[in-house]
């Protein structure tokens, strides 16, 4: 079979359009996959920010309860410190009660006491 110069020309036709479809398609998957890189890149630097925030919230609440947990403490020695007062002062009630004497002799002792503390 002996192909004439039209029959040339349409298969030639065929091939070229064959290939301008195959062209256009390889171009928009090239696209799409540059788009879908562009967007994975996005997601990700907004994951690190994120991801930077979340630790800058997280320094933040340690440092909280750290000034939390020192609060806590010293509020606990305070009280140790008052019930200690306490006890003290039942102790004075309770010499006083029974000797009268002894609690100004003690009381006279701890004014010389401070009185050299401030000095």
């Amino acid at each position: 079979m002996r192909f004439n110069f039209l029959d040339w020309m349409n298969m030639s036709m065929a091939v070229d359009i064959a290939f301008l479809v195959f062209a256009a398609a390889v171009i928009w998957k090239f696209k799409r996959q540059q788009k879908q890189i562009l967007t994975n890149q996005e997601t990700s630097l907004d994951n690190v920010h994120k991801i930077l925030m979340h630790k800058m919230f997280s320094q933040d609440l340690a440092k909280r309860i750290d000034l939390q947990t020192e609060s806590i403490l010293e509020l606990n020695n305070d009280i140790q410190s008052a019930c200690e007062g306490i006890s003290q002062l039942e102790e004075d009630l309770e010499t006083t009660m029974r000797n009268p004497q002894e609690a100004r002799r003690l009381l006279k002792e701890r004014k010389k006491e401070v009185n050299i503390e401030q000095q």
